[in-house]
């Protein structure tokens, strides 16, 4: 930023000297259009709008994009612990971008940056970074239309109210997989494989009690194996001798 240093250079270098009304005129018209406010700035033959405060430190911003606006604070005063990389990579540097909170970037174009030390490598991102040392971000959109919400862990879902958005990894977590299938032997103990990991199975069947892992004496065992298959995992539902034939069974999998 050179608002200051355009109306420092107005001035005479010992204090000493006149100042024309054309220079007095624009200083002032310096003042009124750039600081305090929302103000053009040309850096690197691109031209765009920043936000400009004498406390603000935009050494640590680079280059604002063509058309960008950059609505952020690349130095926190009030917090001597935070560390702000001092490079040409923070601010709305990507053409067209928009870039607003504490350290926050984006190099893309047309890029949406919110929050704070946000990673600037996605199209809209809302950071949740401690640091430049540390960045991250709650919520991200990638410029093929992924949404993405790497902070939302399982345990925070799990916690959170029922409003709350579940992830794909959370949903995965939570599903469950079935198979259908008829006894067919009455002599031989029928055996049914199913090739499945699990964590938890439950046993239906007519004339069958629901079973968990084997409680029911219709059911000799039920195994499973999450290492088998190369790891895919197997659960094997082994009934007792002499079940009616034509029995049908339903095994739910449950991850």
């Amino acid at each position: 930023m050179a608002y200051i240093d355009e109306i420092n250079a107005l001035l005479p270098d010992n204090g000493v000297g006149d100042i024309t009304a054309e220079d007095l005129r624009r200083s002032i018209e310096i003042l009124d259009t750039n600081v305090g406010k929302l103000g053009e700035i040309t850096e690197d033959n691109k031209t765009g709008y920043r936000f400009y405060n004498l406390s603000e430190v935009y050494a640590n911003a680079g280059d604002t994009g063509i058309g960008a606006v950059d609505l952020s604070s690349q130095n926190d005063p009030n917090n001597d612990n935070v560390v702000v990389d001092i490079g040409s990579d923070n601010g709305a540097k990507g053409n067209y971008s928009i870039v607003a909170g504490l350290g926050t970037k984006t190099s893309i174009q047309s890029g949406t940056a919110l929050g704070k030390f946000n990673t600037g490598i996605n199209f809209f991102e809302i950071g949740s970074g401690t640091d430049d040392l540390n960045r991250k971000n709650a919520f991200q959109v990638s410029q093929d239309g992924t949404l993405q919400a790497p902070d939302s862990t399982l345990a925070l879902i799990n916690t959170a109210s029922n409003d709350t958005l579940v992830t794909k990894k959370y949903a995965d977590s939570m599903t469950f997989s079935i198979i259908e299938d008829t006894i067919e032997a009455t002599s031989n103990q029928t055996v049914f494989n199913f090739f499945k990991k699990a964590s938890y199975v439950q046993v239906f069947g007519d004339g069958l009690k629901q079973t968990l892992h084997g409680s029911n004496p219709s059911l000799q065992s039920i195994t499973i194996d999450n290492n088998a298959n190369g790891g895919t995992g197997l659960v094997t539902v082994t009934f007792v001798v002499g079940q009616p034939i034509n029995t049908l069974v339903e095994i739910v999998c449950f991850n």
